[in-house]
């Protein structure tokens, strides 16, 4: 069970989808987007970005190099395009 399934109230842990609203594996703790993973507890996306150079990259590029970074390693304020995918 997704750690965050277990805060959970027990209506709420018959659905896999939690906060991302992407569906969490149970097993790696990992949220499976359509053609990524990400493991919310570290903000990382497991693969690479695929797309290497961005408008964002060149304006900041000291947080944007790691590409591994999930929505600038701040889910509230940033989002990634490929959240939404």
């Amino acid at each position: 069970m997704c750690l965050r399934a277990a805060l959970l109230p027990v209506d709420d842990l018959m659905s896999a989808r939690k906060f991302t609203g992407k569906e969490c594996d149970s097993e790696s703790q990992l949220d499976h987007f359509r053609f990524r993973t990400v493991g919310s507890m570290m903000d990382r996306w497991m693969p690479p970005d695929p797309i290497n150079l961005t408008a964002k990259r060149l304006i900041y590029p000291a947080k944007t190099l790691n590409k591994y970074v999930y929505g600038g390693n701040n889910r509230v304020l940033s989002a990634s395009l490929h959240e939404f995918c």
